[in-house]
């Protein structure tokens, strides 16, 4: 199952070929270009292709840096590429495996819904590959040494794990955050492909050590453990120090989610809704479909509370975000998501000392630590609960505020910094020896 690897001679440059799902284009992937950032610093030449799904404007909505080039995969999938996809049950030997791995491993009875996720990957895995051949060959025939990065672990990286079985000199790795790692967080309870994905690959970068260990569990023996690799996310925060002092105010809540079901923030509603004896100033960042219905939940929940005042900010530039922290001293940031990776928003938080109140969910452990830079809640607490913990915050003392916001800085600069995760994630991929024998 390991690779057998001997050290290459110098290349004469260095490609990488970043694939996303959308990124340079719309609003998904925000915190991409900071990454693409230092891929470009280590790397001659960086080839962003991105899978068009005909939603995608035809202009990049964001900056791409000097040098990179970009490259639309189409992988829309025709009536008849499904109707064609139902005949790989029988003669695609990917599939049949899977199908074996699915039963013997993972112990599951696939249903429809399996089968049918399982296909379509597979199929719009099949087309990306020519896009991705392609690039490798053409970046290969300038003579240089080629990385082919999935930034999730889904199709790009099936696709890329495909294409290395015909050109094996390419070095493939994804990362892994968290809904293309958790089984649970997907519609029937399953991913596709992974198996074949972290069988191939030279190196899987998981964001958490929690989503790491999930993986080697879900395949026992099967996956290389140096291999699977914890690489975690970082920020960037503003050089402004925020002054701190909880006199003559109200005591200071942020959130910052995508308003959707699995945020709960009609829990959050609920709970500051509880508080009574002190005044509460919360302040949410995000947008979302559950808009409308979460203003119409606070407006009967708090708005006639003259303890309470709230605003719904919508979606705004992550600048403004790092710029409402530098300018407005917050006592704590929320999260009762009933799923996450790290999320960065806390990591964003935590890099102006505010301590963190969020659900021990995915790795949210690994960032939020009961008692030092947080508090920790049961994965599904109830506002009560929610309630309870800050007051908890709120009423602590001046020493004992002073130290824990102090650990929460700590955390950012010694866990999440991106000069030095990002820097370390890509030495590891500059390290990445050439292998020589087949894979798996």
């Amino acid at each position: 199952m390991g690779h057998q690897r001997t050290l290459h001679p110098m290349p004469k440059g260095r490609s990488i070929i970043l694939i996303t799902t959308s990124f340079p284009y719309g609003e998904g992937e925000p915190f991409l270009h900071l990454e693409s950032e230092y891929l470009r610093r280590w790397f001659d030449r960086v080839v962003v292709v991105h899978q068009a799904d005909g939603s995608k404007a035809s202009i990049p909505r964001r900056t791409v840096l000097d040098g990179a080039e970009v490259v639309s995969a189409d992988v829309r999938l025709t009536l008849w590429d499904r109707f064609i996809a139902l005949g790989k049950l029988v003669t695609d030997a990917d599939v049949r495996d899977e199908l074996r791995t699915v039963r013997t491993v993972y112990g599951m009875r696939p249903g429809w819904g399996t089968i049918k996720t399982m296909l379509v990957s597979k199929a719009k895995a099949e087309r990306l590959l020519p896009v991705l051949a392609q690039v490798a060959k053409a970046e290969t025939e300038r003579g240089h040494e080629v990385w082919a990065y999935s930034y999730w672990c889904m199709e790009g990286a099936l696709s890329a794990a495909m294409l290395v079985r015909t050109m094996p000199s390419i070095h493939v790795v994804t990362r892994a955050h968290a809904w293309d790692v958790y089984f649970e967080r997907s519609s029937y309870g399953y991913l596709p492909f992974r198996k074949l994905i972290l069988q191939q690959v030279d190196a899987a970068f998981f964001i958490s050590e929690n989503a790491r260990k999930y993986v080697l569990a879900l395949l026992p023996g099967l996956l290389d453990p140096q291999r699977m690799v914890n690489a975690r996310l970082g920020i960037r925060t503003s050089d402004v120090s925020t002054q701190f002092s909880r006199q003559y105010r109200s005591f200071r809540i942020v959130s910052c989610s995508y308003l959707i079901p699995i945020k709960r923030i009609e829990r959050l509603i609920e709970a500051i809704a509880l508080i009574d004896g002190f005044d509460v100033e919360w302040t949410h960042f995000g947008d979302g479909p559950l808009m409308q219905e979460l203003l119409a939940k606070a407006r009967k929940l708090l708005g006639d509370r003259p303890n309470i005042r709230y605003t719904f900010r919508g979606r705004v530039p992550n600048w403004e975000i790092l710029q409402y922290y530098a300018h407005h001293p917050v006592d704590v940031f929320m999260s009762v998501s009933r799923y996450d990776g790290i999320p960065v928003s806390i990591m964003e938080a935590m890099s102006f000392g505010i301590p963190a109140i969020a659900t021990d969910v995915g790795g949210v452990g690994e960032i939020v630590r009961h008692g030092s830079t947080g508090i920790l809640l049961a994965d599904d607490p109830t506002p009560a609960d929610v309630a309870h913990a800050i007051r908890t915050i709120s009423v602590m003392g001046d020493e004992e505020l002073t130290e824990m916001r102090a650990n929460a800085r700590r955390m950012w600069g010694q866990y999440y910094n991106a000069d030095v995760n990002y820097t370390h994630f890509c030495e590891a991929l500059i390290c990445l020896q050439r292998p020589v024998a087949s894979r798996v």
